[in-house]
Order: C-alpha cells, then sequence, then structure tokens
C-alpha cells in the first residue's frame, strides 16, 4: 500500500487540493474501517472537518464490536474532533449497550469520560 504521508508532502497547494478532491469525505471512511495511521495522516494535515460527528461515533460503534479497543484510534478521533462534555454523554448512552464485551465496553467509556477530565 501506499504510504499517505509523503502524498500529502507533494501537493503543491495542499488545502486547494484537499477540497477540490473531497480528501477530507476519505477521513470518515478511514475511521470506519479503523485504519489508525491513514487517521493520523489526515489529521496531521488537517484533513477532516472537526465539526462533522461520524467519524467520531463511527469509531465509538467499531471499536464497540473489536475484541480489543484500538485507543489510539479513539483517542486521536478525540483530540481531533474535540465533543462537548453533553456530545460525550449522548455517545456513552447511545451506544455502549452496543458493546459485544464488557471488558471493550470499560476501555471505551473509559476514554470517552476521562476525555473531559
Amino acid at each position: 500500500s501506499l504510504p499517505l504521508g509523503p502524498l500529502f508532502g507533494m501537493m503543491k497547494e495542499r488545502e486547494r487540493t484537499i477540497e477540490e478532491h473531497q480528501l477530507k469525505y476519505l477521513f470518515l471512511t478511514l475511521c470506519e474501517r479503523g485504519r489508525t495511521e491513514a487517521v493520523r495522516v489526515f489529521v496531521e494535515n488537517k484533513c477532516y472537518d472537526p465539526s462533522d460527528p461520524r467519524p467520531l461515533r463511527a469509531v465509538v460503534r467499531g471499536q464497540l464490536k473489536n475484541p480489543n479497543v484500538d485507543t489510539d484510534l479513539l483517542m486521536l478521533v478525540l483530540s481531533s474532533h474535540a465533543p462537548q462534555p453533553d456530545d460525550v454523554k449522548c455517545l456513552i448512552e447511545t451506544y455502549l449497550a452496543e458493546a459485544e464485551n464488557g471488558d471493550v465496553r470499560k476501555v471505551v467509556e473509559k476514554c470517552l469520560v476521562g476525555f473531559h477530565q
């Protein structure tokens, strides 16, 4: 697979290229697929919409279905989207019941609650 970091580095007019080719929409797909390193590169290159709540919801729901939580991915999207306490409460109330594993649920909840402490 092609490393994304150098690709962003080669863009002459990065912001215009990101907008023109709608690259920010790929961020949601990467979050849905749990591609931590790709998400990190997109965040580092400001190739995401911090006001879009869907990536955080996608990561929370995806992690709740995994046998192990990718806390790096969860914290990366939490920090890049900086949800308000009410948004975090809504995520907890809406999605934590979907957890297939009690330990996973605890880790995700700890990350969400701990984000604002």
